[in-house]
């Protein structure tokens, strides 16, 4: 008989055990936590609620976190990190290969309003075609994570005669490219979803 809620506790205390891993060993899938909230697909709006106070250090270094990702390009997240001394334990549940994660630079504009810069993305690197025009409306033209030898960029894209065609948005106020495809580009994947902030806070709030 599986011990309960206060037992496994009690007995994480006596013996000097992780929690996690009693949960673990008496069946509780702690590890799939992440996965299965993210399979969620709840009807109703809700909120969620703050930050558990175990996550209050996190927390606190958010301001540091943003400094250093101001000078960081549009680049992949692990990639990123490969530079970094110490990495933030928000960004580490964002090290690996599945989902992809990438990062989009601050002076980044080519999707914008879309995907604003120093948003994070979510990429799947399985979804690489280019499909055709069936979409109707920019909101849903699919957008994708794309290699440039000596830089990244995030876009929707065109495909036409052996060229891949980066098409950014009317409001960044920046070209179409054209490029031969695969010699000057590689598709990462497409980009599946994003978090990005909707006001950048002030200097006031940052210190706070």
């Amino acid at each position: 008989m599986a011990p309960t809620l206060h037992k496994l506790y009690s007995l994480s205390i006596i013996y000097g055990r992780d929690y996690d891993r009693l949960a673990i060993l008496c069946g509780v899938p702690v590890g799939e936590a992440q996965k299965d909230h993210k399979a969620l697909a709840l009807p109703s709006t809700y909120l969620i609620g703050p930050a558990p106070e175990t996550h209050e250090s996190a927390a606190l270094s958010a301001v540091e976190l943003r400094e250093k990702l101001r000078v960081e390009r549009t680049n992949l997240v692990p990639k990123i990190l490969e530079t970094w001394d110490e990495v933030p334990l928000v960004l580490q549940q964002m090290d690996g290969s599945n989902p992809l994660y990438g990062y989009i630079g601050m002076d980044d504009y080519t999707l914008h309003p879309f995907i604003r810069p120093g948003s994070f993305v979510r990429i799947d690197p399985r979804q690489k075609k280019i499909p055709s025009v069936h979409w109707h409306s920019d909101h849903d033209r699919p957008i994708f994570f794309v290699e440039l030898r000596e830089r990244y960029v995030c876009c929707w894209c065109e495909m036409h005669d052996g060229r891949l065609i980066l098409i950014p948005t009317q409001q960044s106020k920046r070209r179409a490219q054209h490029l031969r495809y695969p010699a000057d580009a590689t598709i990462i994947g497409r980009v599946m979803a994003v978090t990005m902030m909707l006001v950048e806070p002030s200097e006031k709030e940052a210190r706070a």
